[in-house]
């Protein structure tokens, strides 16, 4: 069974960076029932870093850094974090 779309930092991701939806269904394709947040982070880390070398798309860049904070803004709020979550497992 896959994770359902709007975990948090996925669903946070999405909503500010529309079009990273399509590589959170290409690593969902890949990594099914073991997707993690961190595989989505690295990911972004991936997409944000080929932004910033080409400069092609800096609003998005600047979109994606956004959302990042915005997530670590809403672990800190609900002390959730994949960290955490790993080590209650």
């Amino acid at each position: 069974m896959r994770p359902p779309l709007d975990e948090l930092p996925v669903r946070i991701l999405v909503q500010a960076v529309p079009r990273f939806k399509d590589h959170y269904l290409d690593l969902l394709d890949i990594y099914d029932d073991d997707l993690t947040p961190e595989i989505v982070f690295m990911e972004l880390a991936d997409v944000v870093s080929g932004l910033a070398c080409t400069r092609r798309d800096d609003e998005m860049l600047e979109a994606a850094l956004q959302a990042v904070e915005e997530v670590l803004a809403a672990w800190a709020t609900t002390r959730t974090s994949p960290a955490a979550a790993s080590s209650t497992r």
